[in-house]
């Protein structure tokens, strides 16, 4: 069988078409927007902590912080991490209701839809759409034509796309 690549939901954003779906797509995109919002890398490592950097506390200041780079912000408490030994967390999704108060937790998702100002749809809210139930073969992606301003406006400016029932007999 022959390996296929798996991408995230698209976001265009600092040369990326499509967003993490690990915790190695979180460091890369981390990489690309730390200079950005004042965190300067100076060790990545193998070991908990994940990262040693210095972030921009004032003009000419900088403090030491240790990040544990995650998917999800609730993958920390799931790889049995000790908050007291970390001072961030950076994922994709933040989906820990109850994060120890000492551990700031930085979204990349919310960080880059702020950025765009375009809400990326999340695998999640795509499986709650209706999907054919048992189909011997599924086809999940079509090309259909458009008109440019509508391709614009709606996938590239909204990052949305819309189902569209095809008749039985136009499957081949």
């Amino acid at each position: 069988m022959k390996r296929r690549n798996i991408v995230g939901d698209v976001i265009n954003y600092k040369g990326l078409i499509y967003g993490p779906v690990n915790e190695n797509g979180v460091i890369f995109l981390f990489s690309k927007i730390s200079e950005e919002v004042g965190i300067n890398v100076e060790n990545i490592r193998a070991g908990f902590p994940d990262c040693i950097a210095r972030k921009n506390i004032a003009p000419g200041r900088w403090e030491e912080v240790k990040i544990e780079f995650e998917f999800k912000s609730s993958d920390f408490k799931r790889h049995g991490h000790n908050p007291d030994d970390c001072d961030m967390i950076v994922c994709w999704q933040h989906d820990w209701q109850q994060t120890p108060k000492n551990l700031e937790v930085f979204e990349l998702k919310k960080f880059v839809e702020e950025k765009t100002g375009r809400q990326i749809r999340t695998s999640s809210m795509r499986s709650r759409e209706a999907a054919p139930a048992k189909v011997k073969h599924y086809f999940d992606t079509i090309v259909c034509p458009a008109r440019k301003e509508g391709f614009e406006r709606v996938f590239l400016g909204k990052n949305s796309w819309w189902a569209i029932r095809l008749r039985k007999k136009k499957h081949s």
